[in-house]
């Protein structure tokens, strides 16, 4: 730590004295923040899943299809994709604000 006694002396420490340097945890999950990280992701594919699978099930419900695409628009899949996007965006959001 840094002493004021030694600055009115004159001498306030080398670069490289271990005194003067700061506590540093070099934990590289602090310096990532893994912790929200993993849930900011949990959140952004829970979204994602959400947000494509909605678009297709609107699309289809319209009448369009994907340009030189052939086969049958599986809505079971559709529907099930979007309430595992909703678990996954829930889950994440709560993640967040917890």
């Amino acid at each position: 730590m840094f002493d004021p006694e030694d600055a009115r002396r004159g001498w306030v420490g080398l670069p490289w004295d271990r005194r003067y340097l700061p506590d540093v945890d070099n934990e590289p999950i602090d310096i990532l923040n893994l912790g929200i990280l993993i849930k900011q992701i949990a959140l952004a594919l829970g979204l994602a899943m959400v947000i494509g699978n909605l678009y297709a099930i609107i699309q289809h419900r319209r009448g369009k299809t994907p340009k030189g695409e052939t086969g049958d628009f599986r809505s079971g899949r559709a529907y099930w994709l979007l309430a595992v996007g909703v678990v996954i965006a829930t889950w994440g959001a709560v993640s967040l604000l917890a």
